[in-house]
């Protein structure tokens, strides 16, 4: 499972416990995506995990993601550039990803 991140108003800490609440399915979380140069390449520490050595998940570009993805985004703010590059992918939606909005 992954996880695609666009939008800079969530934080990651968020965007983790609204999108993978349980501890098992953050377990699955292999990486985030992003288009922000500062962030790609980077990695996103889980400071709320109950373990001694917090996780820690990859954050790739967007253009490195692969399916099956789930995608957390607030698509009003983007001003369609998202949209542009979500299609760019030639992904399908509900076999290759999931979008929550």
């Amino acid at each position: 499972m992954k996880l695609w991140r666009r939008d800079g108003s969530w934080s990651w800490c968020d965007v983790c416990k609204a999108s993978v609440p349980s501890t098992e399915a953050q377990n699955k979380v292999v990486a985030f995506c992003d288009v922000d140069a500062k962030k790609v390449n980077t990695f996103y520490t889980y400071e709320a995990s109950p373990d001694r050595v917090k996780p820690r998940v990859p954050i790739l570009h967007f253009t490195k993601a692969r399916p099956p993805l789930v995608i957390c985004m607030k698509l009003e703010l983007t001003g369609g550039k998202f949209e542009e590059n979500l299609a760019s992918l030639k992904l399908q939606e509900g076999k290759d990803y999931h979008l929550f909005n």
